[in-house]
């Protein structure tokens, strides 16, 4: 999809987005640590979208006594987002074979098929990335990007 061109903080958008992943009986403790307003130009919706999926994904691997990591920073022209969470059932997958649609049917039947693909497709058309990063201790590590205002 193109580029949108809603000016909102990414930092608040996160945090209310925790809020909802956190409300049920079963979700991880989530933890938010952002700097200043992270403002950012793109489609928000698309952004949400594209937000929910990876926190689905870290809330299945944490599971109910798990913890995930979301922060927030300016770096140069960018807005970097780190999620960071266990890596719970995918232990034995790289960042590489966990993104391909359907390799995580059989182990997270809850996790949609495309979801991580579409994600990341979403997040270059808004001019930003997204990447899964395992940065040992048993975590993974998504960092989004997306060009600063």
């Amino acid at each position: 999809p193109p580029r949108g061109d809603n000016e909102f903080d990414l930092s608040a958008l996160s945090e209310e987005l925790l809020k909802t992943a956190g409300a049920s009986s079963d979700a991880p403790r989530f933890l938010l640590k952002t700097a200043e307003p992270l403002t950012v130009r793109a489609n928000k919706e698309l952004v949400v979208q594209a937000l929910d999926a990876i926190l689905v994904l870290a809330r299945l691997c944490a599971g109910p006594e798990g913890e995930v990591r979301l922060s927030g920073q300016r770096e140069g022209d960018q807005i970097l987002l780190s999620l960071g969470f266990p890596r719970g059932p995918l232990g034995g997958l790289s960042p590489e074979e966990i993104v391909v649609p359907y390799a995580l049917r059989s182990t997270l039947p809850d996790m949609g098929k495309n979801a991580l693909r579409a994600a990341s497709r979403i997040m270059e058309g808004q001019g930003g990335s997204l990447k899964l990063s395992d940065p040992g201790g048993g975590q993974l590590n998504f960092t989004l990007s997306l060009p600063a205002i």
